[in-house]
């Protein structure tokens, strides 16, 4: 039966009883469905979780998380990132956000079901925040996995109490269906809009004894820092003729990637190139729902690079992402085949690229090389 339960205790201060060091064992590409229910939530949190996150949104994996609001501790600007980065809006990314009157929504469940049928779940004391998760708190909880004999049936009641706030309409949930709503919640003092600041702790009265002396605590375990990307508030563009949609291929996780390549759809504009949310918050850098701007660089065969052209992102009411690729405007899409852009990251939203079309010498072996690295459904705009 192996060794059921196992006892996590951050007082410990050793990186085996941060939740953290245990979430990163698991192997990426054995993750089926990633659920969450926190009391408290901050996208520096997730990075502890951003490998799995990102498998699962590459391959259009489940992943359910139920977030606490709190009293406004958690902050609109933290909900729109999440759902950006779970892959939002797509059928299998389910995010709500839950408020109670008299009490707080307090629980911390991590659950994660493998392809082999197995399970590993988290429930203790640790929230999805950056302190929670890396030992920086001192945090107690239970582990349990069904490959080391715990019962599969505990796991799957943890799983269906998480999948139980998505059943259907709840006093006090409210499903994240798109980011206006996250504004929504604002306004009804649910989310925050900031973070609140921590008062510090007294020194002791005027005149009186100091504190006592208080335990220095630092984190035991790193993982990748997720910030807020910047973009201003969240609107929408007015919807824009048919354009075209991108199969994107990254060529690594989207936080440290550099080369991006995407087969261009056609389309009456098939200039205006279509990529998901994912692309645009990960790999571009720029929230596409919020007028942001980057600086495209179209390059020429030869290599030789024209001046930038600053880019707006643009969301149309079809829940396409699109950039309007400048160098082949007027140009006329090809017979047969689907041109293929290469991006390169060269600065802060700075992008060359080059549009290669199936007459230049360099597209068979771009076609074979995006048919071989394609790594699941990223794009699938359909055009609007």
């Amino acid at each position: 039966m192996g060794n059921a339960l196992e006892y996590l205790d951050s007082t410990i201060r050793l990186s085996s009883n941060a939740l953290a060091h245990w979430l990163s064992q698991e192997v990426p590409g054995e993750q089926a469905h990633l659920r969450i229910k926190t009391g408290y939530f901050t996208l520096d949190g997730l990075g502890g979780l951003k490998s799995s996150v990102d498998h699962l949104v590459l391959n259009d994996l489940p992943i359910t998380i139920a977030l606490g609001a709190n009293e406004q501790a958690t902050i609109k600007s933290d909900v729109d990132s999440l759902y950006a980065l779970i892959g939002c809006p797509r059928p299998n990314a389910r995010l709500c956000v839950i408020s109670c009157i008299g009490g707080l929504f307090h629980p911390k469940v991590v659950h994660l079901t493998r392809t082999d049928g197995s399970a590993f779940a988290y429930v203790g004391s640790a929230n999805v925040t950056s302190a929670g998760l890396n030992g920086t708190n001192i945090e107690a909880g239970i582990l349990l996995d069904s490959r080391k004999g715990d019962p599969i049936g505990i796991l799957d009641q943890i799983a269906v109490s998480i999948d139980d706030w998505f059943k259907g309409p709840q006093a006090g949930v409210t499903n994240i269906g798109s980011l206006a709503i996250t504004q929504q919640l604002v306004s009804s003092g649910i989310l925050g809009a900031v973070k609140q600041v921590k008062k510090s702790g007294s020194l002791g009265a005027s005149g009186g004894a100091p504190s006592p002396p208080r335990m220095p605590l630092t984190a035991l375990v790193s993982f990748p820092t997720l910030v807020t990307p910047t973009g201003g508030n969240s609107t929408s563009s007015q919807a824009t003729p048919q354009s075209a949609s991108s199969t994107s291929t990254p060529s690594q996780g989207f936080g440290s990637q550099e080369i991006l390549i995407a087969e261009i759809g056609k389309g009456d504009r098939w200039k205006q190139a279509n990529f998901p949310y994912l692309v645009m918050q990960g790999y571009f850098g720029v929230n596409p729902t919020g007028n942001g701007y980057i600086d495209l660089i179209p390059v020429d065969l030869n290599g030789t690079a024209s001046a930038p052209v600053s880019t707006k992102a643009v969301n149309v009411q079809s829940k396409n992402y699109r950039l309007e690729l400048g160098s082949v405007a007027g140009m006329a899409f090809p017979a047969s085949g689907r041109p293929i852009a290469v991006f390169r990251k060269v600065g802060s939203a700075q992008f060359r690229y080059h549009v290669f079309f199936p007459s230049d010498p360099s597209y068979a072996a771009l076609q074979t090389g995006l048919t071989q690295l394609y790594q699941g459904p990223l794009a699938n705009c359909p055009a609007s």
